[in-house]
């Protein structure tokens, strides 16, 4: 690939993909991926990505909210902001692994064991779901539940989980403020392509995509994610929306 084109010149390695999905662009180096607006958009050509600078500084703070205070694992940020062209980019470590969607479809055979030779192997997709499951409850809520705040969203931007945004149509979301921390820090989009999982172990390496994450409050938007028939599951829970992990509906 032409190095001229990567936009980091070289100090995150070796260019190896620039990828435009329509809505945004993918920038893969040996030791970076960073996502950016294209080029058009900023030159005023239509985008179905909506919020697409807010979402990118949402991501970046975020990330830096997650490390300055949990120990969930999450991609490093490298960077964030404009470049010269006025694309708005967030730039973050190259993370390893396969995606907790993607495990099944072949045996992974972790520790060597290996449970079918050809094919999708429901065994490697059970255990890393487990494996999964457990880490979000007893680890990743919890933390996350720590982080509270007096006002919903980040720093004055709210992206409520996606399943939200197709229901109801809005140019943006207000910030809801109380006198008191009732708002607790959600990833905003649980989803099993959004958990990188070791391949070996089949347990959690990363979580990543944030651009949703915020304040929410009890049933704030979370309240509507979630099957009838689990209503009366833990607040706790509803809030982080494991529910939604564990059925995949994200």
């Amino acid at each position: 690939m032409d190095q001229s084109l990567d936009p980091f010149e070289g100090r995150y390695g070796q260019l190896l993909e620039v990828k435009d999905i329509g809505s945004k662009e993918y920038i893969t180096t040996e030791y970076s991926f960073t996502k950016r607006q294209p080029l058009r958009v900023v030159q005023g050509g239509a985008t179905g990505w909506r919020w697409g600078p807010q979402r990118l500084h949402n991501e970046a703070r975020a990330l830096q909210l997650i490390v300055e205070n949990t120990t969930i694992p999450v991609p490093k940020l490298l960077e964030f902001g404009k470049d010269s062209n006025g694309r708005y980019y967030v730039t973050m470590e190259r993370i390893y692994g396969v995606c907790l969607s993607e495990i099944g479809k072949e045996c992974r055979r972790p520790f060597g064991v290996e449970h079918v030779r050809l094919g999708e192997c429901s065994t490697c997709q059970q255990i890393a779901q487990q494996n999964a499951d457990r880490f979000i409850t007893e680890e990743v809520i919890p933390k996350l539940q720590s982080l509270t705040s007096k006002e919903t969203g980040l720093e004055g931007f709210v992206l409520p989980p996606t399943r939200i945004i197709e229901m109801r149509d809005q140019d943006s979301w207000p910030v809801k403020r109380s006198k008191s921390n009732d708002y607790s820090f959600i990833h905003g989009d649980f989803a099993r392509h959004n958990i990188m999982m070791n391949p070996i172990t089949l347990q959690i390496e990363k979580v990543f995509d944030w651009e949703h994450a915020g304040g929410v409050g009890d049933g704030t938007y979370t309240v509507l994610l979630i099957p009838r028939e689990e209503a009366k599951i833990n607040k706790l829970l509803i809030a982080s929306r494991i529910g939604s992990v564990a059925k995949n509906e994200v």
